[in-house]
């Protein structure tokens, strides 16, 4: 597996949750994708900071030659220069429409060794918040072992959760969700649904 650099296409963006957008990139830099837990890369599209964002990647569909990313706008209040420009970024890259050409780098990182996992295994798997989008992957990798899934994911409401759906789709899945306002699922961090 290499690392490569490519203008990858917007195929399309929506607002999935409040201020957490998906983006699908189109491009041959999919190819090089092989394991779940990885990031890409990513430029301002207008160019005008030099730093990168890095974005966990999804999901990806090797026959489209399409990625999927999920990252959000607005959250980030500590007021330090690394979210600032992590803003940013973010709030360049959801002004994109379908056909921008976004400049991106990947992937990178060590991934999940979805490759160990048999069929006998039961697996948990816990996220939160903007933390869940690369368990997607991971969880789709996993069902084609048929093994068991825990998933246990954690959000701070109900209008920020996302890919719940996704998530329930999945065959041997056992999907628990928790809010730390009490909004949706159980009250509490995701912490908590361990205890159970």
């Amino acid at each position: 597996m290499s690392q490569l650099q490519e203008m990858m296409t917007v195929v399309s963006q929506r607002e999935v949750a409040y201020n957490i957008f998906e983006m699908v990139l189109k491009g041959t830099l999919v190819d090089e994708m092989d394991l779940p837990g990885q990031f890409l890369h990513l430029a301002v599209p207008n160019g005008a900071m030099l730093l990168r964002r890095p974005i966990s990647i999804s999901s990806w569909d090797k026959r489209a030659k399409t990625c999927t990313i999920l990252y959000r706008i607005g959250d980030e209040t500590t007021g330090s220069q690394l979210n600032e420009a992590k803003n940013i970024l973010a709030y360049e890259l959801s002004k994109l429409e379908s056909g921008a050409k976004v400049d991106v780098m990947g992937p990178l990182g060590n991934g999940f060794p979805v490759a160990e996992v048999t069929s006998t295994d039961k697996i948990l798997i816990i996220g939160g918040g903007i933390g869940v989008p690369p368990l997607y992957e991971l969880a789709k990798q996993l069902e084609k072992t048929g093994c068991q899934m825990t998933i246990l994911l954690g959000f701070a409401s109900e209008n920020v959760k996302i890919l719940e759906n996704e998530f329930s789709n999945l065959k041997n899945v056992t999907l628990k969700i928790a809010t730390d306002d009490g909004s949706y699922g159980k009250k509490g961090h995701v912490g908590m649904l361990m205890n159970e």
